[in-house]
């Protein structure tokens, strides 16, 4: 049996540093303080990952890095790549 999984979102901003590396930036405005940050790269590492991998089949580039910037709580988050690949 084959399922179909239909979602919709948008990246903030992707970056290509260069032709093999591009960054993924996606913006939260969350007001909590840094001690709740890696609950927020956990709770929003699945969004990223699947932003991620419509990126990749679109440009036929991997994401290389995934960050949440979070201006209204003044700081940003970079995701860990291999809790957000697997």
């Amino acid at each position: 049996m084959v399922r179909i999984l239909s979602a919709h979102g948008v990246a903030d901003c992707v970056v290509a540093a260069n032709l093999l590396r591009q960054v993924l930036i996606d913006h939260k405005s969350t007001q909590q303080s840094a001690e709740h940050w890696e609950h927020l790269a956990n709770d929003y590492g699945a969004q990223l990952k699947a932003y991620g991998e419509a990126i990749r089949l679109a440009t036929g580039r991997e994401v290389r890095e995934f960050w949440l910037f979070l201006p209204v709580a003044g700081g940003a988050v970079r995701l860990d790549t291999d809790a957000s690949r697997g």
